[in-house]
């Protein structure tokens, strides 16, 4: 829904902003606001066409499956600019997630000389609310030019639940060479 700008009142049409929402079900299915069949539910498919007289555009799926839903709204035509616009879902929504992120990753020398130790640290994170298991991480050292790998940490049975935390510090030796220091998650 968006309020629409005022259009001249000798225009043939009176709607000024012309957006359209299309919601895609985890299956594939494409439905195009505002084209409903005799219950009042919206009918799926890729070929029906667009609202173009109103300002709310609607999908209604009674029973709609679980999984990941898109929505996306089109500008077909907005002659002043951009359009707001409000978006509103209803219904059994869970927004299930999960993502795992290095965080507070330091080195305890900003300028490090061969032979000299170095402290490298962090924690790994398990943000969103879905656990993790099984995973895989791994922390370590690589050397830009030969492609040498030095593993300080590598783990792949560990579960993790929503924000648990995994902290790991190492020490390591500089050696000379471009060396980078890895967390991969």
């Amino acid at each position: 829904m968006w309020t629409d700008y005022v259009g001249s009142p000798s225009a043939s049409k009176a709607l000024v902003s012309d957006l359209d929402l299309i919601v895609t079900g985890p299956d594939g299915s494409v439905y195009i606001a505002n084209n409903f069949n005799g219950q009042g539910q919206s009918i799926a498919g890729d070929d029906l066409s667009n609202d173009t007289i109103n300002n709310v555009e609607k999908v209604v799926v009674p029973q709609a499956q679980e999984g990941f839903w898109s929505a996306t709204v089109y500008a077909r035509n907005t002659p002043n600019g951009p359009q707001n616009y409000a978006f509103v879902a209803q219904g059994d929504l869970q927004d299930q997630w999960r993502d795992l992120v290095a965080e507070n990753v330091t080195l305890n020398k900003e300028e490090i000389d061969e032979g000299e130790g170095i402290i490298f640290e962090g924690d790994i994170v398990a943000m969103g609310n879905l656990p993790f298991s099984p995973f895989h991480y791994e922390v370590y050292v690589h050397d830009l030019d030969s492609g040498e790998k030095v593993v300080f940490e590598e783990n792949d049975d560990t579960r993790m639940n929503p924000w648990d935390s995994v902290h790991f510090r190492h020490r390591w030796i500089a050696v000379r060479g471009d060396w980078e220091f890895v967390v991969d998650v």
